[in-house]
């Protein structure tokens, strides 16, 4: 997820480790910030692989990114570095370490309740888990957060960091009905069905009731948006068809740059396989777009200069004027057809 959550987590990763005394008087508020602070720089502590990148490899980040850092077995480790740089600060690492600890190990499973794909059990597995449950921003469940933290700072009470790890567990659970209930709607009004290959239902960035759904059958993606909600009527937005690319289709683009078939066998793993043709020489993940029911990718590789050794990736973020009002009309709730 975005820093500012990851750090909120890593202070509710802290604030599990209460002092020798919870009494509010034995503890000044200073004290109480530092263990936020190295608690929040734990939390964020596992992103630094974002910055493994090259020039030459473009891909070379979203082949680490999410990774070595972010395993369950790496997290003892993770700590310690942290812990060591709190060190230079004149911290002892053990008054740091068992915050450090905590605030590092929510981080790879907050990163797996989204859909970007998180490996948990590096090096025994290279499976990548996202459950699908959060977008990678999400400001309906960082904000309550924000709020209890700053309680649990102002009050110096340890109930603020309980109620702040059941408002989160809650707002899993949540997602979960919310995810169960949309595949009912959609099974039930024949959008999957027994010929459907795969599907993908993940909610969209900034909110948790537009909802994105990639279907794959017959060799074609379809892309739906789902509006649910609990106090109206379910929607659903129909949208784009786009061929899915097939590694035997793709091989004819592999010998254009010298690492070809190495860098499409990456980018398949990065996307699960959700792929789809953007043109003849370029391939798109079929994850992510500005708009739910749109093929418009945000990430894409691209085999069209045959002068390079890996393939050029691309990333598009620039909402049009059009997309940007067909997102707020599909965020109201707006002629959508009913489920």
């Amino acid at each position: 997820m975005d820093p500012l959550s990851q750090a909120v987590f890593g202070v509710m990763g802290a604030g599990l480790k209460k002092p020798k005394s919870i009494d509010k008087s034995s503890i000044c508020k200073r004290d109480l910030l530092l263990i936020c602070l190295w608690g929040a720089l734990a939390g964020m502590a596992p992103d630094i692989d974002y910055f493994i990148r090259s020039s030459e490899d473009p891909l070379l980040t979203v082949q680490y990114h999410r990774q070595i850092t972010h395993s369950i077995i790496f997290i003892p480790f993770g700590a310690l570095i942290v812990s060591l740089f709190l060190k230079v600060f004149k911290v002892t690492i053990k008054s740091s370490y068992p915050y450090t600890f905590l605030g590092y190990a929510t981080h790879g499973l907050l990163d797996s309740c989204t859909n970007y794909g998180t490996i948990l059990f590096w090096p025994f597995s290279d499976k990548r888990y996202s459950w699908n449950l959060l977008a990678v921003i999400d400001p309906m469940v960082t904000l309550p957060l924000l709020i209890l933290l700053y309680f649990f700072v102002k009050k110096r009470q340890w109930r603020y960091i309980m109620l702040s790890w059941i408002f989160f567990f809650s707002y899993l659970s949540i997602q979960s009905y919310k995810k169960v209930r949309i595949k009912s709607l959609l099974e039930k009004n024949h959008f999957i069905t027994n010929e459907t290959d795969r599907f993908l239902l993940k909610p969209t960035i900034f909110n948790n009731f537009l909802w994105r759904v990639i279907i794959v059958k017959d060799d074609k993606i379809y892309f739906h948006g789902v509006h649910h909600s609990f106090i109206s009527e379910s929607l659903i937005y129909e949208g784009d068809v786009a061929k899915l690319v097939l590694k035997d289709e793709a091989r004819k683009l592999f010998n254009r740059v010298t690492y070809g078939e190495y860098d499409f066998e990456r980018f398949s793993y990065f996307t699960s396989g959700y792929l789809h043709w953007y043109d003849e020489y370029t391939i798109s993940d079929s994850r992510y777009s500005l708009l739910p029911n749109s093929s418009e990718p945000l990430w894409t590789i691209s085999y069209r200069d045959k002068s390079r050794n890996h393939v050029e990736y691309n990333v598009s973020r620039k909402p049009s004027k059009e997309q940007r009002r067909m997102l707020l009309m599909m965020l109201k709730g707006e002629s959508g057809s009913p489920l």
